[in-house]
């Protein structure tokens, strides 16, 4: 592992330097790290969410830790210089011994910073080869047995400055890192683990875009609760005493910051930690709890007769699998994080990190059994499509357009909850896609017909989408102005977004397109991180008068879609049932 080579050389390096430029300078030296370090710790929090997140987004904690730690240590070390001009004498191998050994100890707190601080950059979950913690297939995470250093300089570190902030440091700070960072080498370790999930995902929050709801607590056994979820969390030990089931309501906004990355809000399991504080011996300290599930709120249009503080109510999904993450594309988005954590020593709630971003948790919590179980919600039970069965299709209706002035160009025609495009092709003449079993994940080509039969290995037949959401097939067809003024109209309104939108609101834009063309070849482009914003992004000037379009949307299960817009002006009403 070449993580190991680069520390041991830096570590041997440095301890010969400092064995040879005497006892006395390494020793100042090690005191400029450990006074450097301390410092750049304490500014790391308030530069990072105060000045960097807004502007250099996911680079932010990992600049606000080794930016100030290394400016800090360079000028110190030039003022130290500057005012200590000699060296104190002592015998030559003292100086090599001492010295060194100053060197050792001064080079391993500075390879853990850094090790910490690249730790949480927005890089690949593996540094140089080392990658300490892994998902495991049901969900958890744990130690990776693969990947370990022949020394620990990020546990070292991370514990050489959780013990001064709460010792010497302590009277200046006031706040023991241990409390507020518990195993900040794991946290450093986790940041990244999100790409596991999902390479897209982001690795950051600002505090205007999540915010934390009501909290329930409960201890267990927990009784009431359906069975399905109860079976999901047995594995916690929820049936036996000496535990306690914790909720803690979220809500997440879109922002342009980074937070939803590329319109999709992807959040993995491995971004969300509770914060406990235990009394043991007499001193309080914390520990850090993943989630075992979360809870989606499924909100319902209220009817006459029922009450507007009636909850809506919730779907709970347990992390059961190295694959569960919370992903969703809608602006807003309400989850609530299950957790189960000992009651033993007194272990009480604190903090809930979200994404690096620490919340305090209120003190007073719902403890009602009703409201608890609520919280919590209820499991859908899904009969899932084989990966080589298509959805099954449902027909919609759409109505005819509404708004004034020339039509935008295009108009809908057909509407189907579907994944199937509209003829299947070989991967074997398809080499700019990349797939998931005979689905297209992303991607962009002209694929010619395919004569013949097509191999079940190599069939490509639909779109791809996660369990959570369901697909959506909207036709449109040309619909062009007449005059020339009408032409001018319906350029400027190509420019205007297009979108599906559902019962509740919320509005689902197209992840990509299929154009049919008469001879039997498909111009594919599917790009679910980028979706289509406007109609000027369809290839309109490229259809025939017997040439198809096709429309695709991930949209969530359980609403209704109930028209197609083209800006404010044009509307479609459309009827769609989605069913959860």
């Amino acid at each position: 592992m070449l993580a190991n080579v680069l520390i041991i050389l830096f570590l041997a390096l440095m301890a010969y330097w400092w064995g040879v430029q005497g006892f006395f300078s390494a020793l100042l030296h090690l005191l400029l790290v450990i006074v450097c370090g301390a410092i750049a710790f304490a500014l790391w929090e308030p530069l990072a969410e105060g000045l960097l997140l807004p502007a250099i987004g996911q680079l932010a904690w990992g600049v606000a830790l080794l930016g100030p730690f290394a400016l800090l240590l360079i000028i110190s070390r030039t003022v130290m210089d500057m005012l200590v001009r000699k060296n104190v004498q002592f015998s030559h191998l003292i100086n090599l011994i001492c010295g060194g050994v100053c060197g050792l100890l001064a080079a391993v707190l500075t390879a853990g910073i850094v090790l910490i601080g690249l730790g949480f950059m927005p890089l690949s979950a593996s540094l140089a080869g080392y990658q300490p913690l892994a998902v495991n297939a049901d969900g958890t995470v744990g130690p990776n047995p693969d990947s370990r250093l022949w020394v620990r300089v990020d546990h070292h570190a991370a514990g050489f400055f959780t013990r001064v902030s709460g010792g010497a440091f302590y009277p200046w700070s006031g706040h023991p890192m241990t409390l507020y960072r518990p195993d900040l080498a794991h946290q450093a370790a986790l940041f990244r683990m999100s790409k596991h999930y999902d390479e897209n995902a982001s690795l950051i929050a600002t505090h205007d875009s999540v915010r934390v709801g009501t909290v329930y607590a409960h201890e267990t056994p927990l009784e009431g609760l359906p069975a399905p979820v109860a079976e999901a969390l047995n594995r916690q030990g929820i049936r036996n005493a000496g535990k306690r089931i914790v909720i803690v309501d979220t809500e997440w906004q879109k922002k342009q910051d980074g937070t939803f990355d590329s319109n999709t809000l992807r959040i993995a399991p491995t971004q969300i930690r509770l914060i406990t504080h235990a009394t043991q011996r007499g001193h309080t300290v914390a520990h850090l709890h993943p989630p075992v599930g979360f809870a989606r709120t499924i909100s319902r249009p209220k009817t006459a007769n029922e009450a507007e503080q009636a909850p809506d109510p919730r779907r709970f999904t347990p992390i059961d699998n190295g694959q569960v993450a919370a992903n969703d594309n809608r602006p807003q988005q309400k989850i609530a994080w299950v957790f189960v954590v000992p009651t033993a020593d007194n272990e009480t709630p604190r903090f809930i990190q979200l994404r690096s971003l620490r919340f305090d948790l209120p003190k007073s919590m719902n403890t009602e059994p009703a409201a608890v179980i609520a919280a919590i919600g209820a499991m859908q039970v899904e009969q899932k499509v084989q990966p080589d069965q298509p959805l099954p299709s449902t027909v919609g209706t759409v109505g005819r357009r509404r708004g004034s002035g020339p039509p935008a160009g295009h108009k809908a025609e057909r509407i189907v909850r579907t994944d199937t495009l509209p003829r299947s092709f070989s991967k074997n003449r398809a080499s700019g896609f990349r797939f998931v079993n005979s689905a297209v994940h992303s991607g962009s080509q002209q694929v010619p017909p395919t004569e013949g039969h097509i191999g079940q290995k190599t069939k490509v037949d639909s779109v791809y989408h996660s369990d959570d959401f369901d697909m959506v097939r909207l036709q449109v067809e040309k619909d062009l102005a007449m005059s020339t003024l009408g032409a001018a109209i319906t350029a400027a309104k190509a420019l205007q977004p297009i979108w599906l939108e559902d019962n509740f609101g919320d509005k689902w834009y197209p992840l990509g397109y299929v154009l049919l063309k008469d001879n039997g070849t498909q111009r594919v482009n599917i790009d679910p991180d980028n979706p289509i914003m406007h109609a000027k992004q369809l290839p309109f000037w490229d259809m025939g008068a017997n040439d198809e379009m096709y429309l695709y949307f991930a949209v969530r299960k359980g609403i209704t879609i109930t028209s197609y817009n083209i800006g404010q002006s044009d509307r479609y009403p459309c009827n769609l049932v989605i069913p959860d």
